[in-house]
């Protein structure tokens, strides 16, 4: 196998620096290289095929990668996400081929060899999944989760606009558990053998993904709100202020909401807000009741103002005073 240096394999490797703040979980966060992928929520196309194939390790994902590559399959049709379980670093963000290897070690083995072909890479720490790494096209979605301030649920905001969501939940928990994703998107013909490479690879498991292409999950910038913020909705009206800000928690799912705690609220909405995180609003007037918004109810962050993308009476209201 031939290695590209990193040097090599980026436009820039000079313009790579390193900053560091605080989110509003207490986390230290990182943001490293200034050479980004470009913003694309959307990587694969409406019309595009996909293949999605799960292997046991990093060198297992690089053994399959070279196979398609050898075989001609297009090096910017080619994703890979995975776990850096090596990196103790907490770093929410993203960094470019050029800038990773100077900047942490152990993110750098992964863009040695093969690797250094594909086109763009993310690095962003989850809390409950770990650092995550990812390659390829889908690289361009993770600055869109970094910059919506994504606590869980990486792997299915990455697949989302192409993965139904019972799908999704499987392959974040694959990730989780320390496999590796291969995802390779095209024309039917490059897909069809893609599949058959994949498979003779020997990987856990191999599935078309072809059926389904929407809007996928989107996690607003609840990172950026602090208790006191005026809220707006939709129509831009002011309708209160917040008066908590909670994160989302990816566990949630498995958790018996608590009636007696925040959100007051029935059991299944309860716990799609505590998935996602939620901020608490109180509402102008005596007599209104405090409604909540979802995370991806969130539409923007200007100042001291919370833009909302719904209306104030989509709203869930408070359903118990506290």
């Amino acid at each position: 196998m031939t290695t590209m240096s990193s040097s090599t394999s980026s436009p820039s490797s000079s313009s790579a620096s390193s900053s560091s703040g605080v989110d509003a979980t207490g986390a230290v966060l990182e943001r490293i290289g200034s050479d980004a992928p470009a913003r694309d929520s959307r990587p694969v196309g409406a019309d595009d095929r996909a293949v999605v194939a799960v292997v046991s390790d990093m060198d297992a994902a690089q053994d399959a990668v070279e196979r398609l590559i050898a075989a001609g399959i297009g090096t910017d049709h080619v994703s890979i996400v995975g776990k850096d379980a090596q990196s103790a670093r907490r770093v929410n963000g993203f960094v470019t081929i050029g800038s990773i290897a100077g900047q942490s070690a152990a993110a750098g083995a992964w863009i040695g060899g093969v690797f250094g072909l594909l086109m763009g890479t993310a690095l962003l720490f989850v809390p409950g999944a770990g650092p995550l790494i990812v390659l390829g096209p889908l690289a361009a979605a993770a600055v869109g989760a970094a910059e919506g301030g994504l606590l869980g649920g990486a792997v299915a905001v990455l697949l989302g606009h192409f993965v139904e969501d019972d799908e999704r939940q499987r392959y974040e928990q694959f990730v989780r558990d320390g496999c590796c994703l291969i995802v390779v998107h095209g024309d039917e013909q490059e897909v069809a053998r893609a599949r058959q490479l994949l498979d003779e690879a020997g990987t856990i498991e191999t599935r078309r993904q072809d059926t389904y292409r929407g809007p996928g999950p989107r996690i607003g910038p609840i990172h950026l709100v602090r208790e006191g913020m005026q809220v707006a909705d939709a129509a831009g009206s002011e309708i209160g202020k917040v008066v908590l800000v909670k994160m989302g928690d990816p566990e949630a799912v498995t958790v018996e909401h608590d009636p007696d705690a925040e959100p007051y609220l029935p059991g299944e909405l309860a716990e799609r807000l505590l998935r996602t995180g939620f901020i608490k609003i109180d509402r102008k007037g005596l007599l209104k009741p405090d409604v909540y918004a979802a995370a991806d109810e969130i539409d923007a962050v200007d100042r001291n103002l919370v833009r909302l993308s719904v209306p104030v009476d989509r709203l869930a209201t408070e359903a118990k005073s506290a």
